[in-house]
């Protein structure tokens, strides 16, 4: 089953423009394929468990600076 969703969708799901998603991808921050026809799509269930993760580790270091 394929977790790439098209742009319009992305943008919904995460707030952003579509000129930010793409950019997002061109930097390999988001994965993404092309269609035959030249649409991106988007993995972003990837992207955002991504996000969770670095937000997690990032947040813990500051709680350890508080220590």
């Amino acid at each position: 089953m394929s977790n790439f969703i098209s742009t319009g969708k992305a943008v919904q799901r995460l707030g952003l423009c579509a000129r930010t998603l793409r950019k997002l991808a061109e930097d390999g921050k988001i994965k993404h394929m092309l269609t035959d026809g030249g649409r991106y799509r988007f993995d972003v269930e990837d992207y955002l468990s991504r996000r969770v993760k670095e937000e997690g580790a990032i947040s813990g270091e500051k709680n350890l600076e508080k220590v």
